[in-house]
């Protein structure tokens, strides 16, 4: 009987086992096949690298790398050769990614946990290292999963332009700017490799197995048409001109090549760094905390800071609209330079427009009312013209249309599409309507190129990985809009205007056109001020726009802009290698000098201001020096010889702290590129001799020979160049003796690697400076803001 039974039992459960792996294996096969599968194949994303972003001379703005998450997977961490044991594991690990051993070693332990995080933001040099390292000894359980980061090179220099990008997941997303507007050619496509994969150097694959692979494409690279350093001047001269006048943290400005309408410099003030982009901006007024996670914060920033105000703002152009109102009459032959028009209030239906000066200036020649900027004969003009007329010349110049710059969010110019006389008559002066800064700089480049309407640009071209170009952007020419004898008019017209005004006094050697204008905003009661300015105008090559909005400083005018717009534009020229050509008014002006005044409690915003005129260039001597600060020290003294464009140091305390700049060599610079030169290096230079010509001495070299002299070292094993102890992290100890005497090498050098940085080997350095010829060149310096005489002589120059 009890045979029977377990007779039937075993019979049972054989039944039963095989019903149950006929399920499994027949039934469930699939399911069961999935399974066993997800633990061997797995599908790994490949993300491909972002393009970067250059400037016109090929200068890297914006780049990517890698930084690391480190993370175990308790387990699977060991040795497969057994030449680590956990000590050593844990040892090793927690001295590349600057952790404690004990710390890691616990977190081994933890076998239970499928994965432990022990570090992020590791560096590719670090990551490398620990790769190397459980490579060599077929250590698993380890994993470094990379993270793109977006490394800028621009500081705070044309972000609006460049813009931001973030991490949405593991891919770099474009926020703002180009990276935002061009993001589909930075960003690339995205690969995988699928196959069955361990647990070791990063999931590789099986033995003998197979995978199926669609590699990543890299995203193209981006150059632009902007110029970095004419980018970093034009900022530079937008915020003294926005300080000067108070205009409460408004400002804009462009710098285009007329013949082509490539951007060379837009900048939109304040500015911020792409790096950091939710910092706070030195120098803004916001009266709440500082919070980069409060939305408020956030909302701060992208309507005053981040914003392109250039593309997606839009202002009163005033009284530079007498260009393009004067080309038109040129044009239509309706109006001459010296035609004459009556300055008296005009009254248009039941609104009268007077002369700006409120008497007017009576009966004057057009090119008078140029000059004077009156109003009447420029609305004399648009009449005689008539509505249709004059809005098919606006609908010509491009100004119904965005002007097509590859920038988000442009704003459309806000013109009047059912326009009525006094409609016409208000904007043949520039005013009771907008214009975006690119869309109006596209108008005025065609008054003064020859009359050829072309798109901006701020893209040049678009290129792969490899330097392949993609993508070209060439000058689009869309239309011509006036005649090349109109064009000539308008620059000698410009020309006249800016000679009577002393433009000449800052840019000798060039021919400078231009207009200034200031118009306010019947609503608010702001006032905008703006100027352009063409150069050279005898062959128009760039022009330069500066616009200043919601001023505070009520007593300014827009006059005001001439000095720093006309010196911007001098600086870009010569930059440029345009050749100067001096008058001899202009040599004698540049001979002249103005005495250094008492600007002692002056506020920094107060001194800028009354030393524009001078064209002396006010500079802070410390860091974050507000515009209301008070000036309670200075450099130079009073009464110091200062030539036009000289630059004068300001400090907030009495006492100035010893601040040593290197003197620069000045030895065949003409005068301006001299004075460039001193401005950067921060000394005051005065000159002697040919005003034409080029350096040929100055009072305090540069540089001069001395005996070096060998100093004793501290044992370089031990210290680095500043003699602070070093540790570093030496794998050679943990691994195996039978690895590899190169690699063994290889990852000792990589070893060194601390805190994100390689320890600088002193003992080489000591070795170098054995070699160093007993006599060599020392670099003399001198306190910030001395005087460096400089003497001129031929004006033949290679």
């Amino acid at each position: 009987m009890g045979i029977v039974v377990v007779s039937a039992l075993i019979l049972f459960v054989i039944i039963y086992l095989s019903t149950v792996l006929y399920d499994f294996q027949i039934n469930k096969h699939d399911e069961m096949s999935k399974l066993a599968n997800d633990q061997y194949y797995r599908k790994l994303k490949t993300v491909p690298r972002r393009g970067d972003i250059y400037d016109r001379n090929g200068k890297v703005l914006a780049t990517t790398t890698n930084i690391y998450r480190v993370g175990i997977t308790p387990k699977h961490v060991y040795s497969l050769i057994n030449t680590q044991d956990e000590n050593e594991i844990a040892q090793s690990i927690a001295g590349v990614l600057n952790l404690e051993a004990d710390a890691v070693k616990a977190e081994m332990q933890k076998k239970d946990q499928t994965y432990i995080q022990l570090a992020k933001d590791v560096s590719q040099e670090k990551a490398d290292l620990l790769d190397k390292y459980l490579s060599i000894n077929r250590i698993g359980g380890v994993r470094l999963d990379p993270e793109p980061e977006r490394v800028f090179y621009n500081d705070n220099v044309g972000s609006q332009i460049i813009g931001f990008a973030s991490l949405n997941g593991d891919v770099l997303e474009g926020r703002l700017g180009i990276e935002y507007e061009l993001d589909s050619y930075l960003s690339g496509q995205a690969g995988f490799s699928f196959g069955a994969r361990d647990n070791y150097a990063n999931s590789g694959l099986l033995p003998f197995s197979e995978s199926t692979e669609k590699s990543a494409t890299d995203g193209y690279n981006v150059t632009l048409t902007i110029d970095y350093e004419i980018t970093k001047q034009l900022q530079d001269y937008l915020e003294r001109a926005v300080i000067a006048l108070d205009a409460k943290n408004a400002g804009m400005g462009l710098i285009m090549d007329v013949q082509t309408a490539e951007i060379l410099a837009l900048a939109s003030y304040p500015f911020f760094s792409s790096s950091d982009p939710t910092a706070k901006v030195n120098g803004i007024t916001y009266e709440e905390e500082w919070d980069p996670a409060d939305q408020e914060t956030i909302n701060y920033l992208m309507e005053d800071v981040w914003r392109n105000k250039a593309v997606s703002d839009l202002f009163e152009v005033g009284s530079t609209f007498k260009i393009i109102t004067t080309a038109m009459g040129f044009e239509e032959n309706i109006t001459s330079e010296d035609k004459y028009y009556s300055d008296d209030p005009i009254d248009v239906l039941d609104y009268t427009i007077n002369c700006y000066s409120g008497d007017g200036h009576g009966v004057e020649t057009l090119e008078e009312a140029f000059t004077r900027s009156c109003n009447p004969p420029f609305v004399q003009i648009a009449l005689d013209l008539g509505v249709e007329k004059f809005y098919d010349y606006i609908d010509a110049f491009g100004f119904y249309q965005t002007s097509g710059i590859q920038l988000p969010g442009e704003a459309k110019n806000l013109i009047h599409k059912d326009p009525s006389l006094i409609d016409l008559s208000t904007l043949s002066f520039g005013e009771q309507s907008g214009f975006n800064l690119v869309s109006y700089a596209k108008g005025l480049a065609a008054v003064v190129n020859g009359g050829n309407l072309i798109t901006p640009t701020i893209v040049k071209r678009i290129s792969d990985q490899h330097g392949r170009t993609v993508k070209n952007y060439e000058p689009v020419i869309e239309r011509r809009v006036i005649s090349e004898n109109t064009s000539q008019r308008m620059n000698k017209m410009m020309q006249k205007n800016d000679v009577m005004q002393g433009i000449n006094k800052v840019s000798a050697g060039y021919s400078l056109g231009g207009k200034t204008s200031t118009s306010v905003d019947e609503t608010t009661d702001e006032l905008t001020m703006s100027y352009v300015s063409f150069a050279p105008i005898d062959n128009p090559r760039i022009m330069t726009i500066i616009v200043t909005q919601n001023i505070g400083r009520k007593d300014s005018y827009s006059t005001d802009l001439i000095s720093p717009v006309s010196g911007l534009t001098n600086w870009v020229l010569d930059y440029l290698n345009i050749e100067r050509n001096y008058t001899d008014n202009q040599l004698q002006n540049m001979q002249e000098t103005v005495a250094m005044p008492d600007i002692y409690g002056q506020t920094l915003e107060e001194a800028i201001y009354n030393l524009n005129y001078d064209s002396i260039i006010v500079k802070p001597g410390v860091k974050d020096m507000n515009p209301d600060d008070i000036i309670m020290a200075f450099v130079p003294e009073i009464g110091t010889a200062l030539h036009n464009g000289s630059t004068i140091f300001v400090y907030p305390e009495e006492e100035i702290a010893e601040d040593l700049v290197a003197i620069p060599d000045f030895t065949g610079k003409n005068y301006n590129e001299c004075m460039i030169a001193a401005e950067n290096a921060g000394i005051i230079v005065q000159f002697e001799g040919d005003f034409a010509g080029l350096a040929i001495s100055q009072s305090v070299a540069s540089k001069e020979k001395v005996k070096m002299i060998n100093p004793d070292q501290t044992d370089p094993d031990k210290t680095d160049q500043d003699g602070i102890d070093v540790e570093t992290t030496d794998l050679n100890e943990t691994i195996s003796s039978e690895t590899d005497q190169t690699e063994l090498n290889e990852i000792d050098e990589a070893s060194e690697l601390q805190n994100d940085e390689v320890t600088e080997d002193v003992s080489e350095n000591n070795q170098g400076e054995d070699k160093m010829t007993d006599e060599d060149q020392k670099i003399n310096y001198v306190q910030r803001g001395s005087i460096i005489k400089v003497l001129l002589g031929s004006a033949s120059s290679e």
